[in-house]
């Protein structure tokens, strides 16, 4: 990929590996141990990092390294990839109901706002504010552009009640800058 001059992904950190639950629609979930996630789904993302320029995260809930937060949301879990990982750091969607059943807000604007921050906070540099749907079906659930100005409103608002920290902000922006400046290198 790198030699097409196309960025490369890895994704959904940690990994779903035998997860039933399809996190579109539902919150997905897996109780194994760290080491046993070590030996499966965190492997592929250790020998694949040093080559990737995005880890996209997944609406997972990996107990051994959050037992409530999802990793796109958990900071311990955001934490964790950056012990061997140091590039961009890309969400899942954030209109998806598994990561939005455990987000609080008023309407579906507030809900993925909501998430947006708290995504950042863990440590997303990145976040996707599209794709629930993959295809032509239930179109009226994607974001309006309107409502894209909202969440935007609402994360900047967020910056300056001191919920998301503009220091937070700036180390994603470094990141991004440094994603940019690698693809223009090649132009």
């Amino acid at each position: 990929s790198q030699t097409a001059e196309v960025l490369c992904g890895i994704k959904h950190w940690p990994g779903h590996g035998d997860i039933k639950a399809d996190s579109h629609d539902a919150v997905a979930k897996t109780t194994k141990s760290l080491q046993e996630l070590e030996a499966c789904e965190i492997a592929p993302f250790r020998a694949l990092a040093a080559k990737a320029d995005l880890v996209m995260t997944g609406h997972i809930i990996a107990t051994a390294l959050d037992p409530v937060n999802c990793a796109t949301t958990s900071k311990p879990s955001l934490d964790y990839l950056r012990n061997f990982y140091d590039s961009v750091i890309v969400s899942d969607s954030l209109t998806m109901e598994g990561l939005l059943q455990n987000i609080e807000g008023q309407d579906q604007t507030e809900r993925i706002a909501n998430a947006a921050i708290k995504a950042i906070n863990a440590g997303c540099d990145l976040v996707v504010l599209g794709g629930k749907t993959l295809n032509a079906q239930n179109q009226t659930q994607e974001i309006t552009p309107d409502e894209m100005i909202d969440i935007h409103r609402r994360i900047v608002d967020a910056v300056e009640d001191k919920r998301l920290p503009l220091e937070r902000v700036k180390k994603a922006n470094i990141k991004v800058d440094a994603l940019t400046r690698k693809l223009q290198k090649h132009e």
